[in-house]
């Protein structure tokens, strides 16, 4: 990992090597630097894994809430066939009784 400054040192650019340098620019052998960069990669990566989890979850609960209505509407089709196959067998069977 470069920073600015090691890139300004390697290049030979002494006037952007002391800007960097009056406003605290680091060398990547900077541990403090390092660790700084290394906590904010980190934190960053946390994050970005917990929003795709976030997501990923929104997704599924998306998926199985429609697959929760459409399991109600196929039990809910089911039921309203077998109350009117009822009420079409009571129809005939009154129809008989009332013909006799």
């Amino acid at each position: 990992l470069n920073t600015p400054l090691d890139d300004a040192i390697r290049h030979g650019h002494k006037d952007i090597v002391e800007l960097l340098m009056k406003y605290k620019g680091r060398p990547s052998d900077d541990d403090e630097y390092l660790s700084t960069v290394r906590d904010d990669f980190l934190k960053k990566m946390e994050e970005e894994k917990t929003r795709k989890d976030t997501d990923k979850l929104e997704k599924e609960l998306k998926t199985h809430r429609l697959s929760d209505v459409m399991d109600r509407l196929s039990r809910l089709a089911s039921d309203m066939e077998d109350d009117i196959h009822n009420f079409k067998t009571a129809a005939s069977n009154i129809r008989y009784a009332l013909c006799r």
